[in-house]
């Protein structure tokens, strides 16, 4: 046995990173929901069958959750940068002989 779970931290950041990514999509509010509770419930699961399996201790889990979850977050937040943002956006740029036009979607 070991401390943290491997296969909980992974599965948690996992899901720290849907579930963020799915913030930005136009979703209806029990249909997020619906999904939230879907994938942190597979977190859950996963945590719970390395306990079952007597691979981990339940506070390896908890600490694997931690650590998955803070990753999942910090790797959205430092390199995606998706949560909050407008989905589209543009930009006006005078130049020397008119303007330059910018237009950006994300998906």
């Amino acid at each position: 046995m070991s401390l943290p779970s491997g296969h909980t931290t992974t599965s948690a950041a996992y899901t720290q990173l849907a579930s963020r990514n799915l913030d930005v999509i136009d979703l209806d509010p029990s249909a997020l929901g619906a999904l939230d509770f879907g994938l942190n419930a597979l977190t859950i699961g996963t945590a719970w069958a390395r306990v079952e399996a007597s691979e981990h201790f339940p506070a390896d889990t908890l600490v694997g959750m931690a650590i998955g979850n803070f990753f999942g977050h910090w790797f959205d937040a430092a390199f995606m940068g998706l949560a909050g943002q407008s989905r589209t956006t543009v930009a006006v740029t005078p130049l020397r002989n008119g303007l330059a036009l910018h237009w950006e979607a994300r998906f």
